[in-house]
């Protein structure tokens, strides 16, 4: 409704051990578990899990895999996220009908290096490069076991929660949201392409909302808050 769209996927690259997988399948997965895929998996397999991940998000592990026959299924993705539109299909009596599929979520991508794509295609995604070191593997094991505990108590789990209070964030300030994505314009920052420079504007309009309703929601304090405000913009 602000017009402001997140067309480009993330892509978290890191060699074995440094927990990539693990943190999508934590974190990024939180009403949809297990449901991630390989880059192994037939087109038609990542096509229907793509249209079925509508407000979820598509992971996809190991793009180097097999590289490659699996470069095409990365540029469908990419094509798909990049530009908000799926594939679409004929049908009807005399297959005169189209019909498009929604592309209405986010998509998490892992590799072991960075991918040696054409210019087109590095606009369409967002790189984060993993060490071995780069998550705290104690608090990464607090959220685990508070997740197979909440498994099989049939309740819900701490990233559940964290979920569920930000989805009734925006629903209750939906409005205010709206009008402030439609004006927001972070702070300046010399991109060379346009859709960089969106990225970059999506990015830093999360980074506010989320700080604001760690405020309104009292798990940071001012200070904090402005803390992470000059941290993060």
């Amino acid at each position: 409704d602000a017009g402001l769209k997140a067309q480009f996927l993330l892509l978290l690259i890191g060699k074995t051990g440094s927990l990539k997988t693990t943190i999508c399948e934590t974190f990024a997965e939180p009403f949809n578990e297990g449901s991630m895929l390989r880059f192994e998996s037939t087109s038609r397999a990542l096509e229907i899990y793509r249209e079925e991940c509508i407000d979820m998000t598509m992971i996809v592990d190991d793009i180097f895999k097999k590289k490659s026959s699996n470069m095409s299924k990365l540029e469908d993705i990419l094509r798909a996220f990049g530009e908000g539109i799926g594939r679409a299909k004929s049908a009807g009596k005399d297959f005169k009908e189209i019909i498009r599929t929604k592309v209405q979520g986010g998509c998490i991508v892992t590799a072991e290096h960075d991918l040696d794509s054409q210019q087109s295609s590095t606009l369409r995604y967002v790189s984060v490069p993993m060490e071995k070191d780069s998550v705290d593997t104690e608090s990464l094991s607090i959220f685990q076991h508070d997740t197979t505990i909440a498994r099989l108590e049939g309740s819900p789990s701490v990233v559940q929660e964290i979920f569920a209070g930000w989805i009734a964030y925006l629903e209750a300030n939906y409005s205010q949201i709206v009008k402030f994505l439609v004006t927001f314009q972070p702070p300046p920052l010399t991109l060379k392409f346009k859709r960089h420079q969106q990225i970059y504007r999506v990015l830093c309009a999360i980074a506010a909302l989320i700080n604001e309703w760690g405020l309104q929601s009292k798990t940071i304090n001012i200070r904090q808050y402005n803390d992470n405000y000059l941290l993060w913009l």
